[in-house]
């Protein structure tokens, strides 16, 4: 990850949670159903946990209060000073460090690794799978995101400072790594703007019905904004 992201994301943290969870109950819900697959996939009490990319501390406010042992990278101390401010007083460790590059860590050194929203920005990503096998346990578990390159994210990229993965390119890198993929969640469907307009109760069920219809009769990887997927290190 370079300095360009860097800068991006310690300007951004001012705002970050705003944008990305609190702007509207649709943001929210996109939320949701991230830290519900963590949730439900995740062994969590007394694991020692890393969380990749922990930015301002959404899923680590959320594995601490599950009971799990956290530790946080980030390479943006301006999103990483936000997640110390909003986590003061719990016990977790902060490190600042370029998953792109090197973690800072022991082999076999966790439980469980997680990385959410974060491997988009960084060009090295394979390198990222890479230390990341190399610091879990066997039998450990890693869950990703990555943006859906076959979705409606695609038409957004015009000058963007993130990109989209192929599904199939991203399961043969995990593979490579010695991980078996468990499963894989669906994200969104629909454009991320509509969710971040939407503060009508009644009108997002009717979306989250329409996004259940949709993922009884589509593949996980058609359309869907995001894959989550959870994986066990062999």
């Amino acid at each position: 990850m370079n300095d360009k992201i860097s800068v991006y994301f310690n300007d951004f943290s001012k705002n970050y949670d705003q944008f990305a969870f609190d702007q509207s109950r649709g943001t929210k819900y996109l939320s949701e159903i991230e830290i519900d697959f963590l949730i439900n996939e995740l062994q969590i009490r007394n694991k020692k946990i890393l969380d990749v990319g922990v930015g301002t501390g959404r899923n680590s406010e959320m594995l601490l209060s599950e009971g799990g042992i956290v530790e946080g990278i980030d390479l943006s101390e301006g999103m990483m000073a936000k997640a110390k401010e909003k986590l003061n007083g719990k016990k977790i460790n902060f490190t600042v460090a370029d998953a792109g590059e090197n973690i800072p860590f022991k082999d076999a050194n966790f439980d469980v690794v997680i990385c959410m929203r974060v491997l988009k920005y960084i060009p090295s990503w394979g390198r990222t799978i890479e230390e990341i096998s190399r610091v879990l346990t066997k039998n450990g578990i890693f869950i990703l995101e990555i943006a859906n390159l076959y979705s409606v994210q695609y038409f957004g990229l015009y000058n963007s400072n993130y990109f989209l993965f192929k599904p199939d390119e991203v399961k043969t890198i995990l593979e490579q790594n010695g991980f078996e993929i468990i499963k894989i969640g669906a994200g969104s469907r629909l454009p991320f703007p509509l969710y971040s307009k939407l503060n009508n109760k009644y009108l997002l069920k009717i979306i989250v019905f329409f996004e259940s219809f949709l993922e009884q009769f589509l593949p996980n990887a058609f359309l869907s904004r995001n894959l989550l997927i959870k994986c066990r290190k062999i």
